[in-house]
C-alpha cells in the first residue's frame, strides 16, 4: 500500500528534477522541499536513481496514451488536417512543461534505460502519426512522403516548445505558435 507521502514526494521530485536535472538535485533537496526526512525517501524509493525512474514513469503515464492519440486520429467524419490538429493539440496539452523537461534530461543522460523510458511514449505517438500520414497519402493519392520523418519533425518541434514554453512565459502566444506549427506542417505534407 502506497504511503500518504509517496505522491507528494514524487511530485516534488518531478518538479526539482525538471528544473535542475538529475545531477542538480539531491535527496536532501527533495526531502526539504517535501518536508520529510531523507530516510523517508530512501524507505519509499530505495535510491535517488529509483526515485528518478519513478518520476519518469509517472510523467509518461500522465501524458496522452498512444491508444487515445490513435482514437483521435481515426474519427472518420472529419478531414485529416482537423483530426491531426485535434490529436496533436491534445497530446501537447497532456504533456506539462515540467514533464517535457524531465523527459529531455533523461533522454540526454548516459543511462540507457532512462533514455529509453524518455523516448518510448513520444516515439509511439510519432509512429502512430506516421501511420496516419501513410494511410492519408495513399487515400488521397498524393506524392510519397517520409511519414516517420515528418511525424518526428512535428512531435519533436512541439516537444521542444513544450519544454521551454514556461521559460518564455508566452501563454496565448504559445497557443498561436502551436496552431501555426501544426498548420504549416500539414500544409507542407500536401
Amino acid at each position: 500500500m502506497p504511503s500518504k507521502i509517496q505522491g507528494p514526494i514524487l511530485n516534488i521530485a518531478i518538479e526539482l528534477f525538471a528544473n535542475h536535472g538529475y545531477a542538480g538535485v539531491g535527496i536532501r533537496d527533495i526531502a526539504a522541499a517535501a518536508n520529510v526526512t531523507p530516510g523517508s525517501i530512501f524507505r519509499l524509493f530505495e535510491s535517488k536513481d529509483s526515485l528518478f525512474e519513478e518520476a519518469l514513469k509517472t510523467v509518461a503515464v500522465r501524458s496522452l496514451a498512444p491508444e487515445e492519440f490513435q482514437k483521435l486520429l481515426h474519427a472518420d467524419e472529419e478531414e485529416f488536417s482537423l483530426l491531426v490538429e485535434r490529436a496533436v493539440r491534445r497530446w501537447y496539452s497532456s504533456l506539462s512543461p515540467q514533464s517535457a523537461r524531465l523527459l529531455m534530461y533523461a533522454a540526454l543522460s548516459d543511462n540507457e534505460q532512462w533514455r529509453e523510458m524518455a523516448s518510448t511514449r513520444t516515439g509511439e505517438i510519432a509512429d502512430i502519426l506516421a501511420q496516419s500520414i501513410r494511410k492519408e497519402t495513399r487515400k488521397a493519392k498524393i506524392r510519397s512522403v517520409d511519414a516517420l520523418a515528418a511525424s518526428r519533425t512535428l512531435i519533436l518541434a512541439l516537444f521542444n516548445l513544450r519544454s521551454t514554453h514556461s521559460l518564455l512565459n508566452t501563454g496565448e502566444k504559445e497557443r498561436e505558435a502551436v496552431t501555426k506549427m501544426i498548420q504549416q506542417w500539414i500544409h507542407g505534407l500536401s
